[in-house]
This record gives C-alpha cells, sequence and structure tokens, in this order.
C-alpha cells in the first residue's frame, strides 16, 4: 500500500524532505493558494487530484477540475461526487463522463449514498462504467451510510470498510479516502486496497498524541486547518505517526 497525508501549507516543503509521502494527494480547492500550486506543479511523483467534495460538500466545477488536472499533469483525476447523494453522484458522473471521455489520465469514482442500499447501489453501478478505473472508499461517508452499524463505536467503520472489501467482487484498484480509529489495523488486513490518503498523523499531532503501537488511536478534531502556522514539535511528532501507521503495511500479503 502507498501513502500520501495530508498536512498545512506550511508543513509541505518540509514534509517532503522527510520523504514521507509514496506520492502527492492534490486538494482542488487549495490550488488557488500560489505557494500550494507551485508546490505541486513541481512536483515529479505520482499525483492523485481530488475533486475537494469532502471539504466543501460537493466537488469544485468540473471545468475547474479538469483544468487543473492537466495543468499539473496529474496520474488520476478523483471525478465529481456529491456527499451522501447518490443520484446527485451517478448524475455528476454522467456529465462529466458525456464531456470528457477521451481524458488522458485515469478516473477515481467515489460511491455515495445516505444509506446502506443506496450506496450500495452506487458502488454497483459504477463497477459497470469501463472509465471508472479506481472506487475510492470514503472513511466518511461509510460511515454515514452504514450508521446502523456504525453508530456504537467508530471502529466499526473500519470493519465495516473491511467486510464491503472483502464481500464485492472488485473488479477495480481501491484508495480508501480517510483512516481513523482502527488505522493500523486496517491497513495490515486489507490486501485489496493500493493507496490511502489522509490527515490523521498531523492532526493526532496537533491533539499531542502518537499512534498506539497496535495502530489505534483516538482522534478528536475532524478537519485539518490548512493554513496553520508551522510548529516543529508538532512536525516531528506527525511524522512519527505517519510512519507508525506506514510500518503496517508491511503486513500486507
Amino acid at each position: 500500500m502507498e501513502f500520501a497525508f495530508e498536512v498545512p501549507i506550511s508543513y509541505l516543503r518540509g514534509w517532503r524532505d522527510a520523504n514521507i509521502n509514496d506520492y502527492e494527494f492534490i486538494l482542488a480547492h487549495l490550488l488557488k493558494d500560489k505557494y500550494y500550486y507551485d508546490f505541486y506543479k513541481e512536483s515529479t511523483k505520482y499525483k492523485i487530484l481530488d475533486n475537494s467534495a469532502y471539504e466543501l460538500g460537493k466537488s469544485i466545477t468540473i471545468e475547474d477540475l479538469v483544468k487543473w488536472a492537466y495543468d499539473l499533469k496529474v496520474d488520476v483525476l478523483i471525478a465529481p461526487d456529491h456527499i451522501k447523494d447518490k443520484d446527485k453522484t451517478i448524475q455528476y458522473w454522467e456529465d462529466f463522463i458525456r464531456e470528457y471521455k477521451n481524458l488522458p489520465f485515469q478516473l477515481m469514482v467515489v460511491p455515495q449514498g445516505n444509506k446502506a442500499s443506496e450506496y450500495l447501489q452506487c458502488l454497483d453501478y459504477f463497477q459497470t462504467q469501463s472509465r471508472a478505473d479506481i472506487i475510492g472508499l470514503s472513511y466518511r461517508t461509510i460511515s454515514n451510510a452504514f450508521h446502523t452499524i456504525c453508530q456504537t463505536h467508530e471502529n466499526d467503520v473500519t470493519t465495516t470498510r473491511l467486510n464491503l472489501v472483502e464481500q464485492t467482487r472488485f473488479k477495480k484498484p481501491i484508495h480508501l479516502l480517510g483512516l481513523e480509529s482502527n488505522g493500523g489495523i486496517e491497513i495490515a488486513t486489507n490486501n485489496i486496497a493500493k493507496t490511502l490518503d489522509s490527515a490523521t498523523p498531523i492532526i493526532l499531532a496537533m491533539e499531542g498524541k502518537l499512534v498506539n503501537t497496535d495502530g489505534t488511536f483516538e482522534r478528536t478534531i475532524r478537519h485539518l486547518d490548512f493554513q496553520a502556522e508551522f510548529d516543529k514539535k508538532i512536525f516531528n511528532l506527525a511524522k512519527d505517526n505517519a510512519f507508525i501507521l506506514k510500518g503496517f503495511s508491511k503486513n500486507v500479503s
């Protein structure tokens, strides 16, 4: 499994110098920041461009998304989706693929739904789409859609996502969007997912926390402040968290 851990803009250069991320995970809504844009423009690593639906509630415009993808020469573009909404997500995809079927990069899709049945319908739909090259499994979307299973304890979200992977005959590579609670367990036992992104290492560091040796942790902050000022102590703790989590990937067969 390959990892990309999001950090505030002020941490980007030091994070790259520490050689922590295996690839670049780029948030489209931050590209208006010149430093952020220049940082990823110059990178020669494998690049995934996220549509920022998690941060904004829905994707940035299709036109802007495609423009940034071409400009940054990305390898993967996450197609537009709408948080918790199966019908809008499918409609966004159909509008998108109708106009941009022949894009020169791979496309990742993120199934959505406000309940389990909707989510599974959306997932099944994307499995049939020839231009949907990668399936993104969103931690937060699954937490909401399968809330009757996950409401008692957040660790159950990890179990639900693992069960989803094990019980679904995925025809496409999987990307894990987000990581919480039983992070080490999911990394160590998920032998299908190829890539993962998460802001957990830096968020835990901002809370003064270190990932437990068994890969578990308790995270209070949900959204990362990308404008946070650099703090050396937080940086070092975040780096330790990242390497602890990455260490669990050696157990993946």
